[in-house]
């Protein structure tokens, strides 16, 4: 046993805050490698569409307190102007899951972060027409601190693909905007569904008249 190994171990057995550190460092890069090989397996699939890394929690594992971490699985989201396809796993490959949104049928939302049960992260949710959400959140490696700001680009890219939550006059960006009129140029604009709006926290992403 080398005399670097045993200082680690020391080391982390001394400092919760080290391993903690060290655990999810180790995490992210689990993360990484299941993000790369989930690209190859939908590159084909995937020619005409944008992919996009996320991590993903059900509506269960949301609302549990005790958790280490808020999400279960990691995958891509393959967005394209039709809808979107999820396609996730756990680390260690044992469950996968792969689901279909379509903007007809769900509702996209963003939930500012919760802190009470989910700390620092942000949330992309999917709403479906029998009320199912599903959570969707930005990969940040392995920290949290990025968690808004890269889920706004997320969404951005995912607004732009499926080409709607853009003002038709001025193009834009509406999401988050729950008045029904584009603060850029006064033109007015349906929501998925504005029974939600304020509803959790959550702001509906708008969808333009057309």
């Amino acid at each position: 046993m080398s005399l670097l190994f045993i200082i680690v171990i020391q080391l982390l057995a001394a400092s919760p805050g080290i391993a903690i550190i060290v655990f999810a460092v180790v995490k992210a890069r689990r993360r990484k490698r299941l993000f790369t090989e989930l690209r190859a397996e939908h590159a084909e699939s995937g020619r005409d569409a944008v992919l996009l890394n996320a991590r993903y929690a059900s509506e269960r594992r949301f609302r549990r307190l005790l958790k280490i971490f808020p999400w279960e699985m990691a995958g891509i989201l393959v967005v394209r102007e039709r809808g979107i396809e999820a396609h996730l796993a756990t680390e260690n490959r044992k469950q996968r899951l792969s689901m279909s949104f379509h903007p007809s049928t769900h509702t996209i939302e963003w939930k500012n972060a919760d802190y009470f049960r989910n700390g620092f992260i942000s949330w992309l949710v999917v709403t479906g027409p029998n009320g199912e959400r599903h959570y969707f959140t930005s990969e940040t490696g392995a920290t949290i601190f990025r968690s808004k700001r890269r889920n706004v680009d997320l969404i951005e890219q995912i607004q732009t693909a499926l080409r709607l939550a853009k003002c038709l006059e001025c193009e834009y960006v509406l999401w988050g905007n729950t008045t029904g009129v584009c603060p850029e140029c006064g033109t007015a604009f349906s929501r998925p569904d504005e029974d939600l709006a304020g509803v959790d926290g959550i702001a509906p992403i708008a969808r333009p008249v057309e």
